[in-house]
């Protein structure tokens, strides 16, 4: 049964402590889709009335369209209107009480050219809350030029709270940007108990069970040779290949579907930090190759 949602773009209840979360909610990646939505369903589990920014970076905007990311938020995120650029966002300073972002690679430069520090909240008021909420910077060291860190550590410098996921994460708040009480927090798909997956997974098609799964970012030799090898090993009789979205425009499986996939497989073989972390939930065996280009950290 599909859950009713809220129109998109409603304004917060009045009297409500009001939200706004930043992150990668519209990018083809079925983990940062599932990160934006158990962060905004727990966050109104504490009361906290909340929205997800719509701006879209430049060069995701062509993509989301009628993608499975476009129709997902439609079903079940509640997001604010549109914005066409960060200038634009400063409005939001009249209607949020608090500023999140997170979870995922947000503080990573690289993975925000042209927007690099759009995550450090630079539009937003010095009178309102900033959150960093198990954000990730996506490498063991600081990426960027000098003067990119410096900024970095002066916007980062005004956040009332600072958590990420790794501990590389926490080494780098201490050593080089001076939030020594940042703290370290598992990332919010671990955050609902694993059978509140299951409003997603009714809405997916009844398939097959039993059989071995991958989701590979970056497929290369050492993926295809872990994967073989775990074929062998479980003796399925059927492997279903999940892909990359990202790399593959053809790719239609919904968030759902990828959900059912994890929980109902014999063994799963990803290089993906999210696909890690669903087998983790649904208790599967699984392999994870690591991937230094996506963040090994």
């Amino acid at each position: 049964m599909t859950e009713k949602k809220e129109e998109k773009g409603e304004k917060p209840a009045v009297g409500r402590q009001r939200a706004v979360i930043l992150n990668f909610w519209w990018s083809l990646n079925y983990g940062a889709i599932l990160t934006a939505y158990a962060l905004q369903r727990e966050l109104e589990k504490l009361g906290v009335d909340n929205r997800l920014v719509n701006f879209l970076h430049e060069w995701c905007r062509e993509p989301f369209k009628n993608s499975f990311s476009e129709k997902f938020a439609e079903r079940y995120l509640k997001v604010t209107p549109p914005f066409e650029s960060v200038a634009d966002l400063v409005e939001l300073n009249r209607t949020a009480d608090v500023f999140i972002v997170g979870s995922d690679q947000v503080f990573r430069l690289s993975y925000n050219v042209g927007y690099e520090f759009y995550y450090y909240l630079p539009f937003v008021d010095a009178d309102k809350k900033k959150i960093a909420c198990a954000a990730s910077f996506g490498a063991s060291e600081l990426e960027g030029t000098i003067a990119d860190r410096e900024l970095v550590r002066c916007y980062l410098s005004g956040f009332d709270a600072v958590s990420v996921r790794e501990t590389d994460g926490l080494r780098l708040c201490g050593e080089e940007l001076r939030r020594s009480d940042a703290a370290l927090i598992l990332d919010p798909v671990f955050w609902p108990a694993p059978g509140e997956w299951e409003t997603l997974i009714r809405n997916a098609d009844d398939g097959e069970k039993d059989f071995g799964l991958t989701y590979v970012l970056d497929q290369n030799k050492e993926t295809d040779a872990v994967a073989a090898a775990a074929e062998h090993r479980f003796a399925v009789g059927k492997v279903i290949d999940m892909g990359n979205a990202q790399k593959d425009g053809e790719i239609t499986l919904s968030p759902e579907q990828w959900l059912y996939n994890i929980k109902n497989c014999r063994y799963m073989v990803t290089d993906s930090f999210h696909g890690a972390c669903f087998a983790i939930i649904f208790n599967k065996p699984f392999i994870c190759v690591a991937n230094r280009e996506r963040g090994i950290s």
